[in-house]
């Protein structure tokens, strides 16, 4: 299990149960205030977060690091 007491990260963001809509946008605004490179414990406990959050990943270009619902380690793209 992904356990954020050991791993190595910037920011925590607890996106509890948001669904869908409500996690992408909380997410990119969270990743919009942070700097490049930075590592973000994801939680996100939605049933749904195990595909929108890897998606998002991949729409945005930042790089999912561990996926373990649900937690994911998410480093910000470069640029």
């Amino acid at each position: 299990m992904l356990d954020h007491t050991h791993c190595r990260f910037d920011h925590l963001f607890d996106g509890g149960d948001l669904s869908c809509s409500a996690l992408v946008t909380a997410l990119k605004e969270c990743f919009d205030t942070l700097s490049p490179n930075d590592v973000v414990y994801v939680t996100a406990k939605d049933g749904g977060a195990v595909i929108d959050v890897p998606a998002w990943c991949i729409s945005t270009g930042h790089i999912l690091l561990e996926k373990q619902p649900p937690n994911y380690l998410i480093r910000k793209r470069s640029t």
